[in-house]
């Protein structure tokens, strides 16, 4: 995740808050308020974001 948002050329970078994401990132405690579902939690959002960077690159799409 770090990588993804130390990487200027990312394509998801624009879309996020990034000192929010790399806090989440960091974090130790354990993030207790549910992202889509009820089974999901800090680790399955972080591979979320970073599968959304890695289609966004593949089929090259651009926010205009």
């Amino acid at each position: 995740m770090e990588e993804l948002l130390e990487d200027l050329s990312s394509p998801l970078r624009p879309l996020l808050n990034v000192p929010a994401v790399r806090k989440l990132a960091r974090m130790d405690e354990e993030f207790d308020l549910p992202w889509f579902g009820q089974l999901m939690r800090r680790p399955q959002l972080l591979a979320y974001l970073i599968q959304v960077d890695v289609w966004m690159r593949r089929y090259r799409v651009s926010i205009l």
